[in-house]
């Protein structure tokens, strides 16, 4: 329940910041925590499954990654929307620059 809640407070989070800094695609950025979420619990789950079964097993420490897999995909989506911006506004600096 509070994976899900982090999940749908990243997506309102994520939509609100691409509104506001004018970045196209705002659903496609606000999917993009849910998406590095995914993909990084898939992987830590299928490193799990091949170098240590036996964890798979324990209903807390799968919590705990789930949890943990939450965190570093909202923290590598929002460090890529960082840098989207960023880059978004140092084009617009040099437009216009190059128009005066």
């Amino acid at each position: 329940m509070i994976l899900l809640g982090l999940l749908i407070g990243a997506v309102v989070g994520f939509y609100r910041f691409a509104k506001d800094h004018n970045l196209s695609n705002k659903w496609l950025w606000a999917l993009l925590p849910v998406l590095s979420y995914f993909i990084f619990a898939f992987t830590i789950g299928f490193c799990l499954g091949v170098f240590a079964p036996h964890l798979i097993t324990q209903a807390f420490l799968m919590a705990m990654i789930e949890l943990v897999s939450a965190g570093v995909g909202i923290g590598l989506a929002y460090l890529v929307m960082l840098r989207a911006t960023r880059q978004r506004k140092h084009n617009q600096l040099e437009e216009e620059v190059l128009d005066v």
